[in-house]
């Protein structure tokens, strides 16, 4: 059944603002040509060219449509409307109409041409149009000959790729750096140990002598997780965790001269354990949508002015399980007890770091460095060891 056009394109456009939002972004391209010579013309299919092609090379993710392919294709939807409707192709140019509506990125292009004066001027703004409606990029030259400003079309090209990447470079703060996303796994590794022990030792009088009284606290810790993730955006994650901790506590106290409810002193040892196994697996993906497996995973990259750059992992996990036990015991003359308690329990497990010092920049196509983060807690005598090893790029059609 066919569906009319004006209600296809009504629903497509009042969806526009939700699509694409973190793989991939739309770049409209506005040209004009002053000055009523044919060489204009030529000009602006050359450059609109030019620019279209060295965009989509070097950044893969964006979609760019000008102002003669934004006309050609409501062209065809008006002649699909009047001549039978060819839904899947319909369809298709909708969804670049679409797009176009919640792009990203405009770039205005106006070309001056004066075959008389010998005057030809390249006039170039770029907008963000997400972040503000200042131009980010300007660029206006003048040339003295048809001749020259042909030869200009490629360099004027270059200049506008560097300024996209600039930009975003000094762009830190909205989505790091990128204009489409490095893609490819991030492993993140930690692993905690701890093992703490304290002792108080006294002496004590009763019963005619010096008997020794002593304290002993104890704690042990290990664990491991192991972080398996894939950035497939900005800044976009998905994948798995494993995670094992266990954790051991406890307090044996030895008294010689403990005094009982009679009043009399005896020897007494009292012990308390505790002891808590835990095991987890996957991600948490309580944020998850339509259009995302997992939103509580990200890998986030910020390129500096220097040629580094910093990244930050963080997820949560899904929920695992915990068995705890705890036992306690007294022993001698008196006051003899002996308890025990299992308690099951769930629990999530948060994670995020920042990994510092990496050199590279916008402009480079893969990312892979492998660094290690060493932790320690004097006061806990605990250690803990995080690790990343990541392999990231972005295609460009050159690849």
């Amino acid at each position: 059944m066919k569906r009319p056009i004006l209600l296809i394109l009504s629903a497509l456009l009042l969806s526009a603002g939700r699509v694409h939002a973190y793989t991939q972004a739309y770049v409209y391209i506005h040209s004009a040509v002053e000055g009523g010579s044919d060489e204009g013309e030529v000009l602006q299919q050359l450059l609109l060219g030019r620019l279209t092609s060295s965009l989509v090379r070097h950044y893969t993710c964006l979609h760019v449509m000008d102002s003669v392919g934004l006309k050609d294709s409501l062209n065809f939807i008006r002649q699909q409307q009047l001549l039978g409707t060819d839904e899947a192709k319909v369809e298709n140019e909708l969804s670049n109409i679409q797009g176009m509506m919640d792009m990203k990125y405009l770039i205005i292009i106006k070309i001056t041409a004066m075959k008389e004066l010998n005057f030809y001027q390249f006039n170039i703004i770029a907008k963000n149009k997400k972040k503000t409606g200042f131009p980010f990029y300007t660029e206006s030259e003048v040339f003295r000959s048809y001749g020259a400003a042909t030869a200009a079309v490629d360099k004027t090209a270059d200049h506008l790729i560097e300024g996209f990447t600039k930009y975003l470079s000094d762009e830190r703060e909205y989505r790091g750096g990128e204009i489409c996303p490095v893609k490819g796994p991030v492993t993140v590794t930690v692993e905690t140990k701890r093992d703490q022990k304290h002792e108080e030792v006294a002496s004590k009088y009763c019963n005619g002598g010096t008997w020794q009284w002593k304290k002993t606290d104890y704690t042990k810790v290990s664990s491991k997780e192991t972080w398996k993730l894939e950035r497939y955006g900005i800044p976009d994650a998905k994948g798995t965790m494993e995670g094992s901790y266990v954790e051991e506590s406890g307090m044996e106290e030895f008294d010689a001269c403990h005094e009982c409810a009679s009043g009399k002193k005896a020897q007494w040892r009292f012990t308390r354990a505790s002891n808590a196994t835990k095991t987890v697996s996957g991600l948490s993906d309580k944020s998850a949508t339509s259009d995302s497996d997992n939103k509580d995973a990200a890998v986030r990259l910020h390129f500096q002015d220097d040629d580094t750059y910093t990244i930050t992992v963080a997820a949560t996990s899904a929920k695992g399980k915990m068995y705890s036990n705890f036992s306690e015991s007294a022993e001698g003359s008196c006051d003899v007890e002996h308890k025990k308690q299992t308690l099951p329990g769930t629990f999530t497990r948060p994670m995020e770091y920042t990994f510092e010092g990496f050199r590279g920049t916008p402009y480079d196509t893969r990312l892979k460095e492998t660094k290690q983060l060493r932790f320690y807690d004097k006061d806990k005598e605990e250690e803990t060891i995080v690790t990343i090893d990541f392999d990231l790029s972005r295609p460009t059609i050159n690849q």
